[in-house]
This record gives structure tokens, sequence and C-alpha cells, in this order.
């Protein structure tokens, strides 16, 4: 458990995207995400996804964790001295970059640091919203001693996807 109640957000789209039986799966044959291979596997992640998507001009983004992407740059870098990608820098938690020879974005998450996990999303087929009304509750009061009207608004938040088929997760091979 965290004390950061946005974390759970990210846990209920983790569980949406891992659990979901639409969703594709990149089958890499490689069994880690190393220095030497990460760039090959996020490329495939990318080639991977439907060309429905990038036809509709729905914009991709492919997430992981901040020291999967390291290991991205670092393979391009050392296969490619003379078109290099800059480490981002002052990006804090997160960092973003191109994926070189694509039109597509990588953003590392907190929440896939140290993980395996790659998933190429359509950011507009993701979701945070409240389940229903009775979720949310409305209180306005007036304090009449000081004069003061307060308001409150609470609910419940969720996340969600839709067509999973357009959502694409990498899956290593297994050692």
């Amino acid at each position: 458990g965290s004390v950061d109640a946005e974390l759970a957000l990210m846990n209920g789209l983790k569980y949406r995207i891992n659990n979901d039986t639409d969703v594709v799966d990149y089958m890499s044959a490689e069994a880690s995400i190393t220095a030497s291979n990460a760039y090959a596997i996020a490329y495939g992640l990318f080639k991977s996804v439907p060309a429905e998507l990038f036809d509709n001009g729905m914009t991709v983004e492919i997430f992981m964790g901040r020291d999967k992407a390291l290991l991205v740059l670092e393979d391009w870098n050392n296969a490619n001295p003379y078109s290099q990608v800059l480490i981002p820098t002052d990006q804090g938690t997160s960092m973003e970059f191109n994926l070189p020879l694509t039109n597509i974005k990588v953003i590392s998450l907190p929440e896939l640091y140290n993980t395996n996990e790659m998933w190429a999303l359509p950011l507009s087929l993701v979701f945070l919203g409240v389940d229903s009304t009775d979720d949310m509750t409305f209180d306005v009061k007036y304090d009449a001693y000081i004069d003061e009207l307060k308001a409150e608004a609470s609910f419940r938040l969720g996340t969600n996807i839709v067509w999973g088929e357009y959502f694409t997760r990498l899956q290593l091979a297994v050692s």
C-alpha cells in the first residue's frame, strides 16, 4: 500500500491492461530487456501497434519504467554513434523522448520501474471517471459564526480502457 491515493489509479490501469484478453500481446523472442536488445524490443512493440490507430490519426505512446527507457537510449546510442539521442534531463520521476525512427513518444512511469512491462497505449481510449452518481457527494454549508460558505465535493475515481484490441503489451519469452 502507498500513502499516495493516485497510485491506486495506476494499479487499476495496470490490472486492466494486464488482464484484458483483448489486449494484443507483442511476443518478444528475448527473455529479458538489456542494453543490447532494449531498442529492438521497443521498436518491435511499436511495429505491433495496429496500423488502424495511426491511419486514423490517434496518438499512441509507449510506457515503460525509467530503467528500461534508459536501456532503450543506451542501446540506440551504442549502435548509432552519429545519430545519438540525448538523455532527457530535468523531468522529475518521469522522462519522455521520441523512439528513434518512429513518430511515437516513450514515457517512463515510476509505477513501471524495475518491471519488464512495456505498453503501447492510445490514451484517447483510456478513461478516468466516476462510476455512478451514488459515488459522488456534494455538500454546501454556511457558517454564520464566521460568515463563510463552504462547499465540499467527494467522489471515487476509477480507470478503464475501451477496445482492448487497440492496446499492445510486451510479453517476454520464458527463459
